[in-house]
């Protein structure tokens, strides 16, 4: 484990990424700052959207979101950079793992534990490697897609105002969107799977045991995020 824990760099580098991820996400959150004047025509035909919630209707909007689309599409384009990054360093990660697996004797038996702990580490070797680069290529086709999307559905107030809360306004993007979180929570979830195979191998049972424990919970928030996500993406791809 050495040769994966010999880059304190790359540590400041995730670091940094993940702030910039919250602080895009931050702004994402809010897109209409004072000087972005979004403003009704008449502040009296203001009305609910619905009984159900306190959003708010602008019949006579005034609409000028050349700036909030903008701020945007920035932190959009903020995330999928980021995640570009950390999947590719991941992907570094999973192709090392490979290399330190194949270096090894390992055991020829195929009906001992230990074949099948490392057949299992080969697998998700492979396969948090593919999920990663999937991801990569997904953030680099939906970074792509934003001015064109932006374009699209500049004519058309709603479909403005999903692209300002995050929302993509093609079919085709939403469905990358899709493919981009599976891939990239499948693949970090690949690597933990990975990474435990790895300390089952090699430590003892102790260890293995407290590790394992250790990386279920540091999976958790990520894996319910992961599902409400999901959620969501099926039920905006069923109303397109």
């Amino acid at each position: 484990m050495d040769t994966l824990l010999s880059a304190p760099t790359g540590h400041a580098m995730i670091i940094i990424i993940i702030i910039k991820t919250s602080v895009a996400g931050v702004h994402a959150r809010c897109p209409f700052p004072n000087d972005y004047h979004l403003q009704p025509s008449n502040m009296s035909t203001m009305r609910p959207a619905s009984k159900q919630n306190d959003s708010y209707e602008f019949p006579e909007l005034v609409y000028q979101p050349q700036a909030a689309v903008a701020s945007a599409l920035q932190a959009k384009v903020n995330m999928l950079q980021a995640a570009a990054v950390v999947t590719a360093l991941l992907a570094g990660i999973a192709a090392q793992m490979i290399s330190v697996e194949k270096s090894g004797s390992g055991d020829k038996d195929s009906g001992s534990i230990h074949y099948w702990r490392n057949q299992l580490m080969v697998f998700t070797s492979y396969a948090a490697l593919f999920l990663t680069i999937g991801s990569t290529f997904a953030s680099f086709l939906l970074i792509g897609r934003l001015n064109s999307d932006a374009d699209a559905c500049q004519n058309d107030t709603r479909a403005l105002q999903d692209l300002v809360s995050g929302k993509s306004c093609s079919r085709l993007a939403r469905i990358i969107e899709w493919h981009h979180l599976v891939t990239l929570f499948g693949g970090g979830i690949a690597i933990l799977i990975q990474l435990i195979t790895y300390i089952w191998i090699h430590e003892g049972y102790v260890v293995a045991i407290l590790s394992s424990v250790v990386a279920a919970f540091s999976a958790a928030s990520a894996m319910l995020h992961w599902i409400e996500n999901m959620k969501k993406k099926r039920e905006r791809i069923s109303r397109a």
